[in-house]
């Protein structure tokens, strides 16, 4: 396939999959046709993934009037486009870390599209299908002032799912939540520190004795520990109230398998380092240690 024929074909696909969405009600199998071309088209790159593939696919998929971001804007309320949208979500992200920083001037407006169909589209793999995509863009823009103006969106749209109040998202999208934030922590900490609160503490720490996975122990761990080295600086008195709370919390995980105890101590530990000064702390060193070596 000659350069010039594959840019064709990547336009043409996307042009495919607005005519499929103007014709919705008039396609009996609408979501299967759209995925198949879905399909077609991330074949079609990834047979030739070169350079020049690359700045092709990039301007079908992100340039014009009809690209796959504006396709993602009308079909995020569709249910009938549910496994092309997840097959596009796969597909970006695959096509995000094959073009590398190559998609940084596209990376606010894909941000917010993916945020838009989180928000707006029920399904629950569809939701979970932006954290892939989102995670790379993170990783791609850490250090970028554009991205930086944007953390604040994406941590309220993802404490909303995990805060204060009842959620009715899934154990999965809530976990998905929770990791997400914890990536920004990784890179993006000066900005989320503003959400090192002790309510907050209290739902990371909720969330671990409820829902606790091997996937997500890195990104709690980053949650938690910066919520309690940040904390203190700002309210000094409550620290004895903070850290109790927290080792009792963490102590409540004693019924949970073995894979787990490191990481836990390793919670206790930090936050004993950053509470030295308090009277118990040679008290909870000793249950840490006993409860470690169960």
């Amino acid at each position: 396939m000659t350069d010039s024929s594959s840019a064709s074909n990547f336009d043409n696909y996307i042009v495919e999959l607005h005519e499929n969405l103007d014709r919705l009600r008039d396609i009996s199998d609408v979501d299967e046709q759209s995925s198949t071309i879905i399909a077609d088209l991330a074949q079609a790159y990834s047979e030739h993934p070169s350079p020049m593939q690359t700045a092709m696919c990039l301007s079908a998929l992100f340039c014009g009037q009809k690209n796959i971001l504006t396709f993602l804007r009308r079909s995020c309320s569709k249910t009938e486009l549910k496994k092309t949208k997840v097959e596009i979500l796969q597909f970006l992200k695959f096509f995000v870390e094959s073009a590398g920083v190559k998609i940084l001037p596209h990376a606010v407006e894909l941000k917010t599209v993916l945020l838009t169909i989180f928000n707006v589209d029920n399904a629950s793999d569809v939701r979970a299908s932006i954290f892939p995509v989102l995670s790379q863009l993170m990783e791609l823009s850490a250090g970028s002032s554009d991205m930086q103006n944007e953390v604040d969106k994406m941590a309220t749209t993802f404490l909303d799912q995990i805060g204060l109040q009842s959620s009715k998202a899934a154990a999965t999208i809530k976990g998905l939540c929770l990791a997400f934030l914890g990536l920004l922590c990784k890179f993006f900490p000066e900005h989320m520190r503003k959400y090192s609160d002790p309510l907050l503490l209290g739902q990371y720490l909720k969330y671990l004795h409820e829902q606790i996975d091997e996937e997500f122990l890195c990104p709690l761990e980053r949650l938690t520990v910066m919520t309690i080295d940040y904390y203190p600086r700002y309210q000094p008195k409550p620290l004895a109230k903070i850290y109790s709370f927290v080792i009792k919390k963490i102590l409540g995980l004693q019924t949970k398998p073995n894979v787990y105890k490191p990481f836990l101590t390793e919670i206790v530990t930090q936050v004993l380092i950053r509470c030295c000064s308090h009277q118990f702390k040679i008290f909870y060193l000793r249950i840490i240690r006993k409860f470690s070596t169960r």
